[in-house]
């Protein structure tokens, strides 16, 4: 497993799940509906946890296949666009009044995570501001999305969503944020997280 070479990563095309299931039914019109937001520079999935050692410590990062290959990028140490957006799932998935040998409703948390450049946005608006604008944009898409699963059945039965953050300590908070506490985590950098849960019909 290697890094992406940081000469291509610019021209990186962010992988798409083919014929998801469960949570990646979620995952992929997500990705797809929030691709086309005008601002938005790349629309990546569902990244993994990662760890390697820095400086005798685990560092613990979200990181992003691209292609089929197995490349990866580190989604904390990117500032090659305007703005990019990734997902993440930790482990809980929980069953809603599980039926043996049914198809059943499942609950599982989604959270999308926005790295900005705000200047690079629009340099002509007030920092706070802009921030608010965009999340509207956001939250306007997430609410707007389609979802299917492969077979175009609609097994996903809902998506809410639950809380947003700003600071990025809490935007990061699963991976090694004192690591990345650098000049592209301020002003005029900003992060927004969304965090969504998911109801989707599948199998036990």
């Amino acid at each position: 497993m290697r890094r992406v070479n940081p000469n291509a990563i610019k021209n990186v095309t962010p992988y798409v799940i083919v014929a998801p299931v469960r949570i990646g039914m979620v995952v992929q019109a997500l990705q797809a509906s929030l691709g086309t937001l005008t601002w938005l520079t790349k629309s990546f999935g569902r990244a993994i946890k990662m760890s390697e050692k820095r400086k005798d410590d685990n560092y613990i990062f979200p990181a992003m296949f691209v292609s089929s290959s197995k490349d990866h990028l580190n989604m904390l140490e990117l500032d090659n666009w305007n703005a990019y957006s990734f997902m993440f799932s930790d482990d809980a998935e929980t069953v809603e009044n599980y039926e043996k040998g049914f198809r059943n409703l499942y609950k599982r948390k989604l959270s999308i995570m926005f790295w900005m450049n705000l200047d690079k946005i629009d340099n002509t608006k007030e920092g706070n501001q802009h921030l608010e604008e965009l999340k509207e944009e956001i939250l306007a898409k997430i609410g707007t999305t389609v979802y299917t699963d492969s077979a175009g059945s609609g097994a996903v039965q809902d998506v809410e969503v639950m809380e947003i953050f700003e600071k990025p300590e809490n935007v990061f908070s699963e991976f090694s944020f004192e690591e990345t506490e650098t000049q592209f985590l301020y002003p005029p950098y900003r992060g927004i997280r969304i965090d969504l849960d998911c109801f989707y019909i599948a199998e036990c």
